[in-house]
């Protein structure tokens, strides 16, 4: 278990920037091809002291980004559940950073990791949480969130709105970017495979 004002004391008494080396050479390690399973372990214990030490630091976006890091290491093993929390810290952190611009990433990530957890409907939230701090819905990552949105009603059952968000997105993918435009015709397939339109 991670406690953060007993680690912040070790921190403190080993030197931050010692203890900030140490555990990137003990994450690397861990990121390895064939890494063991006790050095993937370890690795994930350095990556949560990272996020701590970058708290101790004062620095909330160094810690969402170690946070996100980590959820995306859980996913990679497909432990979601611990996905999930590491990826609520990495918003919980990015939103205490005030560093908002790019908020709608750690929503999305949010979501994605309740959709492999069987939970769409709070996925759904997140989603449109996402959808609407995006800067420019036009944009490459805008059209996967879009995407995420009509996976979500589909899963949901709800296929009369996501029929309906997809005849949205198409069409605005017409101004959209090459790889928006792909992931509205991918959201309108999805909509037909699901009426089972093939």
């Amino acid at each position: 278990e991670l406690d953060q004002q007993a680690d912040a004391a070790m921190f403190r008494s080993v030197g931050l920037d010692a203890a900030s080396k140490l555990m990137s050479a003990v994450s690397s390690r861990g990121m390895k091809l064939m890494a063991t399973a006790t050095e993937r372990d370890e690795m994930h214990r350095a990556i949560a002291g990272m996020v701590e030490l970058s708290i101790e630091r004062g620095n909330y976006f160094l810690a969402a980004m170690f946070a996100f890091a980590q959820a995306a290491n859980y996913d990679s093993e497909d432990d979601y559940r611990q996905a999930l929390i590491a990826s609520r810290l990495a918003l919980e952190y990015k939103q205490k950073s005030g560093t908002l611009e790019t908020l709608d990433i750690e929503w999305e990530q949010v979501g994605r990791d309740l959709m492999k957890l069987g939970q769409p409907r709070e996925a759904l939230s997140c989603f449109r949480q996402a959808w609407q701090l995006l800067n420019n819905p036009t944009e490459q990552r805008a059209g996967q969130t879009r995407r995420d949105i009509v996976q979500a009603e589909i899963a949901l059952g709800d296929l009369a709105t996501a029929r309906e968000e997809s005849a949205e997105f198409l069409d605005a993918s017409k101004n959209g970017t090459p790889n928006y435009r792909a992931a509205a015709l991918l959201a309108s397939t999805d909509v037909l495979i699901e009426d089972r339109k093939f």
